[in-house]
């Protein structure tokens, strides 16, 4: 087996900051996504309803 070692703190932070970061991001992109294609399946459903 070999030598485990711990990050450093700066290693540690730096890591930290990505993972939130790419999470952030990708909670930002869903958010939209979901927005948007229900924005589009309500115009596309109303307007087959009301037509």
């Amino acid at each position: 087996m070999k030598k485990v070692t711990w990050p450093s703190f700066r290693e540690a932070s730096n890591s930290s900051i990505v993972v939130i970061t790419t999470v952030l991001l990708l909670m930002g992109f869903l958010a939209f996504a979901d927005w948007g294609l229900s924005a589009v399946f309500d115009l596309v459903l109303w307007r087959r309803v009301g037509g």
